[in-house]
């Protein structure tokens, strides 16, 4: 199913053939509005990538926790790159008073976090597989309503960006915790 979207001015422009818009807020406001369609029309045939990203990010959160249990085993043999992430954090988190959930920690203190994050998802076979499955999930979401593969790829970046450095309201910021 599609539908065609027609914008139209009054108004003698020339800037994309519309009054009030400066190069490229036409498009972009088109594919915003193209993307509210379609989480909203397609509600019934999306739910289930909801239900999976749903799934998806319990699976992840599930297994970091196990991964951090292993950590703290005496026979667990771990990657390097995890040993220094969770050492470095260690060290600076060491004196830290106060509660240590993510959004109250210092800008620093974040950004060890988040090296903590990737170094997990990237060495650890489970979380990388997880993931992969996330990123998919995620294109999915994105080329219901683009298909501009340099569009596609910008917005997966984007999704990755904030994965793994949470910034926004609807960023999962509970793997950081």
């Amino acid at each position: 199913p599609h539908c065609h979207l027609f914008f139209y001015s009054t108004a003698n422009t020339t800037k994309e053939g519309c009054a009030g818009f400066s190069e490229g807020d036409l498009t972009k406001k088109s594919e915003k509005l193209r993307s509210l369609f379609n989480n909203e029309i397609f509600k019934n045939d999306i739910s289930y990538l909801i239900e999976e990203k749903q799934e998806l990010r319990k699976e992840i959160s599930e297994e970091l926790k196990k991964l951090v249990h292993e950590v703290g085993r005496a026979d667990y043999k771990p990657d390097k790159d995890i040993v220094k992430a969770f050492t470095d954090l260690s060290n600076s988190l060491s004196d830290y008073k106060g509660r240590a959930y993510y959004q109250y920690l210092s800008l620093e203190n974040k950004l060890k976090v988040n090296e903590v994050l990737r170094s997990a998802v990237s060495s650890d076979s489970n979380l990388n597989q997880i993931y992969n499955k996330v990123l998919d999930n995620q294109r999915s979401f994105i080329e219901m309503y683009n298909n501009d593969a340099e569009k596609i790829n910008m917005r997966l970046n984007d999704f990755e960006k904030h994965f793994f450095e949470p910034t926004g309201k609807n960023d999962m910021r509970v793997l950081h915790n």
